[in-house]
């Protein structure tokens, strides 16, 4: 891991501003990401759009035009630190864009977010992933990012479940 983390930072990410995004789930959407790759796989595709959908509109917003070079890179991070199963997101984002500026790119830096902003992209991407737990899963279209885990079809019957089925929610950092 840190040859990974030495590789990126030395050979592969640009000296500019990066910022990091990590993308939890509660317990009882645990288990079934973490068993069903394709399902972890569109989660963090609905993830990492949702946060490029935000630089984009902030960009607009700046007055900042034209075709914006973006990156990021996802590590998936299956266990906590205490070695139990919690499947999650560290997802680097280049903390702004490439423009193009006659011939040359032109760093262009997002700049501080506030934490409303935080908070809407997160709402943006716990939505999507709901429509889409929805369609493929049947979980029910009026669930919200706060709801009963016992509504979803995967939630696990363990204890465990019972202690967090007071809230169902997704931690953003």
């Amino acid at each position: 891991m840190c040859a990974t983390a030495a590789n990126l930072i030395e050979d592969v990410l640009p000296e500019v501003a990066l910022r990091q995004w990590v993308l939890t789930s509660p317990f009882s959407w645990q288990r079934r990401p973490a068993e069903d790759g394709a399902l972890f796989g569109a989660l963090t595709r609905i993830f990492v759009e949702s946060v490029e959908r935000f630089y984009q509109e902030r960009e607009k917003r700046r007055g900042v035009r034209g075709a914006a070079k973006r990156g990021a890179v996802t590590v998936v991070q299956r266990t906590s630190s205490d070695m139990r199963l919690n499947p999650h997101l560290h997802v680097v984002f280049l903390d702004g864009a490439y423009h193009e500026g006659g011939t040359e790119l032109v760093w262009n830096e997002l700049g501080n977010l506030q934490t409303r902003e935080v908070g809407q992209v997160l709402e943006h991407a716990v939505g999507r992933m709901i429509r889409y737990l929805s369609r493929h899963f049947g979980l029910p279209r009026h669930a919200s990012s706060r709801c009963d885990p016992a509504s979803f079809p995967y939630a696990p019957g363990s204890p465990r479940t019972e202690r967090h089925r007071a809230q169902c929610h997704v931690t953003f950092a």
